[in-house]
């Protein structure tokens, strides 16, 4: 049976380890805070602050290990694709080492360009009918990444050119459409906050007519 002992009695630093080795273990937090909180009479709130420490003080070892890290599953990867090629499975070996490329950035390019061309595309407008001329504003750069990009083969950027091109003629009539709008909106000084349209006036109530005084018999 564990001593309940008070707080002034423990170091703050052994609670907090005693917080991280149950965490380790695999004990929920909120197990975690029901116990030590009854064990070292504290609050559930310190405990929740313990268990803080403890994230951090693991991200900040996490960042810290990264490129040791990296290097780890780098190597790890290396060793599963020359085990698997040496066992003729090729499928998984071709897995693997795409996945190496991958996370390498041996073909990784950057296109200038067009994050230049991004940057001046902006954010999506909050204005609903505008959304619509934005998106085959962005189809388009897509394009144009695809047509520019010199690592595609010819056969995928075919299929990309298709792609986007039928995008781009589906919406083509609406954006057509909107972008006028926008133009007719702009001329006529209508292109700033949403105007309120005028509401017509509520018609009079029809006169009642006034009864009619007595008849001279």
């Amino acid at each position: 049976m564990a001593n309940k002992l008070g707080s002034s009695r423990i170091p703050v630093e052994q609670r907090v380890e005693r917080v991280e080795e149950l965490m380790l273990s695999g004990v929920a937090p909120s197990r975690i805070e029901v116990a030590l909180s009854k064990e070292y009479s504290l609050s559930r709130r310190q405990i929740r602050n313990y268990i803080s420490e403890v994230y951090r003080r693991w991200r900040e070892r996490r960042e810290a290990d990264a490129p040791l890290r990296r290097e780890r599953v780098f190597l790890m990867g290396e060793r599963f694709y020359t085990k698997t090629m040496s066992e003729k499975k090729y499928g998984p070996a071709a897995q693997i080492l795409g996945l190496l490329m991958k996370a390498s950035g041996a073909f990784e390019q950057r296109n200038e360009g067009q994050e230049r061309l991004v940057a001046e595309l902006g954010p999506p407008p909050l204005e609903p009918t505008a959304i619509l001329v934005w998106t085959q504003r962005a189809l388009a750069l897509a394009l144009h990444d695809v047509i520019t990009n010199p690592a595609l083969d010819p056969e995928r950027k075919l299929r990309w050119m298709s792609e986007l091109g039928g995008k781009l003629g589906m919406t083509h009539a609406k954006v057509l459409i909107e972008s006028k709008l926008a133009l007719i909106e702009a001329h006529a000084g209508l292109d700033g906050p949403p105007h309120v349209l005028p509401t017509m006036p509520a018609a009079a109530p029809p006169a009642t007519p006034e009864p009619d005084g007595p008849r001279d018999s």
